[in-house]
């Protein structure tokens, strides 16, 4: 049947290996968890897979992160390299779970993990806590210790990971009290992608998303009576964007298509802040959920994954 479907596309004249070049110069964006710290079944909390060729990268690893890549029926071997925005928990809660889960499913090679200041400190703490469970199996069942294992990079801001055509670069973005928190440029054979990370409106992000292919950017908003009710809440609004930052962010940057992710709505339905924001911005936006898709080429093909 390949046989035949090869000899197909000769005699229409379009040629294999271009195909397979197309195909291989596409960035596949999926969003494996698109919610916020609420336990909701449907949602997981911060997770970004980016498939490059090859190389599958991981941003951020959130609530729910492996139950996602083993319905995307993903080898957890070829999960091995992370890069975290920032340690609030919503971002991290599902590293341990990660680490065991995928080095169990026989993953044999170390978790190699870019993050802010501290992430080393996270993961030694990660692994003082399973290390009876860690030796237990590994004496009884011969797991590859290498498995279980990891390095970190503490990073800076610039570029934090180059290999082939990929290149990821951190951005320092305002999280308010979170003195390191960060956001990503993941460029790939001219295909770019920004993922914020948490953060108001940043200088940096309009930096680094001027007319980035696919951004994707977190969001919050309040009714006022909420918001007048209630000081934790404005506290909370004071270090995520808002409609209106957000507004003047695409403004600046004109992405080919921005998806809304950790959206963080009180008081108010996603329908209404997705209308303020359409009544003045005219480019492509959209709410993520999880396990969509993004393939990134000439065009954007949006789809679900499940």
């Amino acid at each position: 049947m390949a046989q035949l479907s090869n000899q197909l596309l000769k005699a229409f004249g379009i040629s294999i290996l271009c195909i397979s070049t197309v195909i291989a110069d596409v960035m596949v964006v999926t969003l494996l968890g698109s919610g916020t710290l609420r336990p909701e079944p449907d949602r997981g909390s911060a997770a970004v897979l980016v498939e490059a060729g090859q190389q599958k990268l991981l941003f951020d690893a959130g609530r729910g992160v492996v139950q996602r890549i083993y319905q995307l029926g993903i080898d957890y071997n070829d999960i091995d390299k992370i890069f975290l925005t920032h340690l609030h928990y919503d971002h991290i809660i599902g590293l341990p779970d990660l680490m065991l889960s995928g080095w169990v499913f026989q993953r044999t090679v170390p978790l190699r993990v870019w993050g802010p200041l501290g992430t080393q400190h996270h993961l030694e703490h990660i692994q003082a806590a399973y290390k009876s469970d860690v030796d237990l199996r590994h004496r009884h069942t011969q797991l590859a210790i290498k498995g279980i294992q990891y390095q970190v990079e503490e990073i800076q801001a610039g570029v934090v990971y180059r290999k082939e055509d990929l290149v990821v670069t951190a951005i320092s973005v305002d999280h308010g009290v979170v003195e390191h928190a960060f956001g990503y440029r993941i460029d790939y054979k001219g295909r770019s992608l920004v993922i914020s990370g948490d953060t108001r409106y940043s200088k940096n992000i309009v930096k680094h998303a001027h007319e980035v292919d696919l951004l994707i950017h977190e969001i919050a908003d309040a009714s006022d009576t909420l918001l007048e009710a209630n000081p934790r809440l404005q506290k909370v609004l004071s270090y995520h964007t808002t409609p209106d930052q957000l507004i003047r962010l695409l403004k600046q940057t004109n992405p080919r298509q921005t998806v809304l992710v950790h959206a963080l709505i009180f008081g108010k339905k996603k329908t209404a802040v997705e209308s303020e924001i359409r009544a003045t911005y005219q480019g492509k936006v959209l709410f993520g959920v999880d396990l969509m898709a993004f393939d990134i080429g000439d065009t954007i093909r949006i789809y679900n994954r499940e």
